[in-house]
């Protein structure tokens, strides 16, 4: 135990995770008198997560018959990292503050919390099970529609809110310190190394665009006065999504680590370049970009589309810088495991065909503009 909550899924008891549910009004006089612990197929290496089958004695009203348990992560290198970037909080302040009405379906959570000093942190969500995970390496259009509608609510309802610039932990799109100077210190760490693990793939078009993006990157970040910005998940890509199925018919977005002001495009061109090969990118993108932009025109959101489009570009790159941190940082034994599942090769997929993407919208040519 660190502070009032548990900080592994085994340390979550019956006693403890009945006076949780009750606070939370879903568990009337009755007690949680079981945990049966299940991992996670894919487990990520930023957070684990448990999902904690539940077994009651008397009333148990609408308590959950199953919840999923995340946690920081054991590696304490990692769990440092990760706390001081301020990702940890950032989910669990979102969860605590702003989940209820974000505009967006997400897992209902039933407590969240973190201590400062460590980063260890718990989250209780909602177990989504019977819903569908979505594919990262192969996205159905129909999954795209969806995710694109769904973000086109969420950043309308957020379109340049003055509750953005009052919600303190949360990082400002004109925040110089965070967005350019750190940013670009993790970057310009990280990508010697991602060079030195892949250099048979991290080549060519694709090398030269992250290191003008890393050498660029306080110009790239930077904001001026009047940008347009709304609230991004950050990471907005169909692995971080659950869709409808017969057995449950709701879609909702999770692992909000990344929540910030920022671009609307940053979101955008993550959901629309992943899960597409380049030949779908260039016949599919204009209609799910124009997807995107009607959806902001129904909410009473009025942006010029060659802005928008300008935008898709800038996130493309802001989605290479997180290509980069991932292949220099993640243990590439996750990624081939989950991969493998679906008979990808997933160095195909990251920087060979991204790599091609990158080119198809001139994403040099933006950063020498």
């Amino acid at each position: 135990m660190a502070g009032d909550f548990p900080t592994t899924g085994d340390a979550i008891t019956p006693q403890w995770l009945t006076g949780v549910l009750r606070e939370a009004g879903v568990l009337d006089d009755g007690q949680v008198s079981t945990i049966q612990r299940v991992g996670v197929d894919e487990q990520g290496q930023t957070g684990e997560c448990v999902v904690l089958s539940l077994s009651y004695d008397g009333s148990c009203g609408d308590a959950p018959a199953a919840l999923v348990a995340k946690v920081s992560p054991p590696h304490e290198e990692v769990r440092g990292q990760m706390h001081a970037m301020g990702l940890y909080e950032r989910e669990v302040r979102f969860y605590q503050h702003l989940a209820a009405d974000v505009g967006m379906p997400v897992p209902r959570s039933y407590f969240a919390d973190i201590t400062a000093e460590t980063g260890e942190f718990l989250l209780l969500l909602e177990d989504l099970s019977a819903c569908r995970n979505g594919d990262g390496w192969v996205t159905p259009l129909e999954d795209q529609h969806v995710a694109i509608d769904a973000l086109a609510k969420m950043h309308s309802r957020w379109w340049c809110s003055p509750r953005i610039r009052e919600t303190k932990w949360l990082p400002q799109h004109d925040d110089a310190a965070y967005n350019e100077t750190l940013i670009a210190a993790v970057l310009r760490g990280v990508l010697p190394v991602a060079e030195q693990k892949y250099p048979e793939h991290l080549r060519g078009y694709l090398l030269e665009c992250a290191r003008k993006l890393t050498a660029q990157w306080e110009s790239f970040a930077h904001h001026d006065e009047g940008d347009v910005f709304t609230l991004c998940h950050g990471d907005y890509h169909p692995k971080q999504l659950f869709f409808p199925t017969e057995r449950d018919d709701r879609f909702a977005a999770f692992d909000w680590q990344t929540v910030a002001s920022g671009r609307p495009g940053t979101d955008l061109a993550r959901i629309v370049a992943t899960g597409l090969t380049p030949a779908q990118m260039r016949d599919r993108s204009g209609e799910l970009v124009s997807r995107y932009h009607e959806g902001l025109a129904a909410a009473g959101v009025q942006w010029e589309r060659t802005r928008l489009d300008e935008a898709v570009r800038q996130g493309l790159l802001a989605a290479l810088a997180v290509v980069v941190f991932a292949v220099a940082t993640t243990d590439t034994a996750i990624i081939d495991a989950a991969a493998s599942q679906r008979g990808m090769d997933w160095r195909q997929r990251m920087f060979t065909e991204f790599s091609e993407v990158l080119e198809d919208f001139g994403a040099i040519d933006l950063l020498d503009a």
